[in-house]
C-alpha cells in the first residue's frame, strides 16, 4: 500500500509541476466548462451579451461560447491584467468559424482619440482597412509607433487553436494548432495599456461593429511570452470531462468526470461498476462510494484546490479543480 501510495504520490507531482508552468503568468483563463465567462483564475468574470452556450472542440455540449455576427459579444472590463504596457504578453484560444466575415475574435482597442491602440485576432481581409475574408490576422498598435499584422491564414472550417505571442522588443508570431505559422518584427515604441476600453470577445467595442460568426472557447491571458513546448502542451489539452492521469497506457475513457473545474456537484461516470475514492493532494481518502454507472457527488464542503478521484476497480485516477 505504501508503494502503490509513493507511486500514486510522485505522478501527482509530475503532473502539479507542469501544471504550475503553463499557469505561471496566466492573468486570466475562461474555459466556459461551467456554461458561464468567469474567470477561472482571477476576478475579470465576463459580461455575455447575446453569445449562447454551444459545443466544444470534443463535443461536449455547454463547454463553449457561439457568437452569431449580428451582436453577440462578452466583454471582460478594463482590468489592469488586459493593460501590457511595454511587457511581453500571450492569448491563446480556440476558435471555430465556417463563413467569410470582417469579425473580431478578440480586441482590445482604442478610437481615433487614443491613435487606435489596439491588440487584436480577427477574421478579416486587411487588417488596416477590415473587409470580409476567411483569412486571420493579429494585429498590434501603440503609443503612436509603428504597426504589427501578421496573418494566420484562412484556418476555417473545423476548430483551430491559436496563439499570438507578443515579444513588445523583439517580434509578434503566430502560431496555429502548435505550429509556428509567421511573424513580424517591426519595431515598437509606447505601451499597450489602452485604458478606459476593455478586454472584449466577438467585437470590436471601440466602433461597436467586426461582430465574430463562430465559435470561441478556452482563453488564456498570460503577461509573458509562451514557448514552443508550452503551446503544444495547450494544444494537446485533454477533454476537461475525461481529463486526469493513468498509471499504464489503457484508454481513459472508463473513467470520466464533469465539470472541471467543480462548483458544489461533481458527476463521476464509469464503464463498469466500481469504487471509487476521492482523495486530496497527500493522497488522504475524503469519500468513497459504489458507482454502478453514474453518480453525482457533493462537493460543495470542499476548499478550493486540487483533489483526485480514484477507481480503485480498474486503478485509474483523474484530477480536478475545485472551485
Amino acid at each position: 500500500m505504501k508503494k502503490i501510495l509513493l507511486i500514486f504520490l510522485a505522478f501527482v507531482g509530475i503532473s502539479l509541476g507542469a501544471q504550475a508552468q503553463i499557469d505561471s503568468g496566466l492573468v486570466a483563463k475562461y474555459y466556459f466548462n461551467s456554461g458561464d465567462a468567469n474567470d477561472e483564475v482571477g476576478t475579470n468574470d465576463g459580461t455575455v451579451t447575446g453569445a449562447t452556450i454551444a459545443t466544444d472542440r470534443f463535443g461536449n455540449s455547454d463547454m463553449a461560447y457561439s457568437f452569431d455576427g449580428m451582436d453577440d459579444h462578452i466583454d471582460f472590463g478594463d482590468s489592469s491584467e488586459f493593460q501590457m504596457g511595454t511587457g511581453d504578453f500571450a492569448v491563446s484560444v480556440w476558435v471555430h468559424y465556417t463563413s467569410t466575415q470582417f469579425g473580431a475574435i478578440f480586441s482590445k482597442r482604442d478610437g481615433g482619440n487614443g491613435n487606435y491602440n489596439q491588440y487584436y485576432l480577427a477574421v478579416l481581409a486587411d487588417p488596416l482597412f477590415g473587409g470580409a475574408s476567411k483569412n486571420l490576422w493579429s494585429y498590434e498598435r501603440c503609443s503612436f509607433s509603428n504597426s504589427r499584422a501578421i496573418s494566420g491564414g484562412d484556418i476555417s472550417g473545423s476548430w483551430k487553436h491559436v496563439v499570438v505571442v507578443h515579444g513588445h522588443l523583439d517580434s509578434t508570431i503566430i502560431y496555429v494548432d502548435g505550429q509556428y505559422v509567421s511573424h513580424d518584427t517591426t519595431d515598437f515604441g509606447g505601451n499597450f495599456n489602452i485604458v478606459g476600453r476593455p478586454f472584449v470577445l466577438g467585437y470590436l467595442s471601440e466602433s461597436n461593429n467586426a461582430f465574430f460568426w463562430g465559435s470561441i472557447d478556452d482563453v488564456r491571458v498570460y503577461r509573458r511570452k509562451l514557448s514552443g513546448s508550452e503551446i503544444d502542451s495547450l494544444y494537446n489539452e485533454a477533454n476537461p470531462v475525461a481529463v486526469g492521469m493513468a498509471e499504464n497506457n489503457e484508454n481513459l475513457s472508463s473513467l470520466g468526470i464533469y465539470p472541471n473545474p467543480a462548483g458544489s456537484t461533481l458527476q463521476i461516470h464509469v464503464a463498469q461498476p466500481s469504487t471509487i475514492v476521492l482523495l486530496n493532494m497527500l493522497g488522504q481518502e475524503l469519500k468513497r462510494l459504489n458507482v454502478e454507472n453514474e453518480a453525482a457527488v457533493d462537493v460543495s464542503g470542499l476548499d478550493a484546490g486540487i483533489y483526485f478521484v480514484r477507481d480503485v476497480t480498474t486503478g485509474k485516477t483523474v484530477k480536478f479543480s475545485k472551485q
